[in-house]
């Protein structure tokens, strides 16, 4: 449970930060968008080819660690692919803001894909890959779609060098201001610290009921992810709807 928590807690602080790297990214003029997508996941793929060794490695030179001293070198190695992870979707948001001119419904469909896709890798990885493939060919093939699509993404911006033209957001704060700023974010940290938290009760008693057994967690992250995905997907046809009504 202390792996977990572990995990999932710097996983979720670097996607965070990394957001928030991307947005100020995003917002800078003169950014190629597709072109930084592609370059961070290809600094991605390129973490993950050498993941295992570095892992192996750092294993070695701390076996035998406190709790807390591991917890801290794993806090450490994967804050920064996490966050490499966590600025491309920012990027992608704007991309696509730029060319529907809706905010809501370019979030809500991007973050519906990332978030199914993520889901979609935990069952291949606990149920098949890591079966048929082990665990180093199965960050060989996460590896290689990395690759993959940095080099689409690269050959998207070659062939469409010019970046698309701002449409009007539909979502303007002027005309459709609800709560003030600080309190929708203080209430969306609430829901993700409850989200998170959740997260981590049910692993614990789902441990408790499966004994253990090693694919329960990316069985249960799976689902909790597909949750997501389906509520993102709902609120992007809710935006979409609003905004042929308004």
């Amino acid at each position: 449970i202390e792996s977990v928590t572990m995990i999932v807690t710097v996983f979720m602080l670097g996607l965070g930060l990394g957001s928030l790297v991307g947005g100020w990214l995003s917002a800078r003029r003169g950014v190629r968008l597709l072109l930084a997508f592609g370059l961070i996941e290809l600094s991605v793929g390129t973490f993950g080819a050498a993941s295992l060794g570095i892992f192996h490695c750092i294993g070695s030179l701390t076996a035998g660690a406190s709790t807390t001293a591991t917890g801290f070198i794993a806090f450490a190695l994967l804050l920064l692919p996490t966050m490499l992870m966590g600025s491309t979707l920012p990027l992608l948001v704007e991309h696509f803001v730029r060319r529907t001119g809706n905010v809501g419904e370019s979030v809500g469909f991007l973050y519906s894909v990332n978030t199914l896709g993520s889901g979609v890798a935990c069952l291949a990885a606990a149920l098949l890959l890591m079966r048929l493939l082990g665990e180093a060919g199965s960050v060989r093939l996460a590896v290689c779609f990395n690759l993959f699509v940095g080099a689409m993404a690269l050959l998207l911006q070659v062939k469409h060098p010019a970046p698309a033209l701002q449409k009007q957001v539909t979502e303007s704060a002027s005309l459709q201001q609800t709560i003030p700023f600080w309190i929708g974010m203080l209430l969306a940290g609430a829901a993700g610290f409850v989200a998170l938290a959740y997260e981590i009760v049910w692993y614990r008693l789902y441990s408790f009921a499966s004994g253990g057994a090693a694919p329960c967690f990316a069985s249960l992250l799976a689902f909790y992810l597909f949750g997501v995905a389906y509520g993102s997907f709902a609120v992007r046809d809710f935006c979409r709807q609003k905004s042929r009504n308004d």
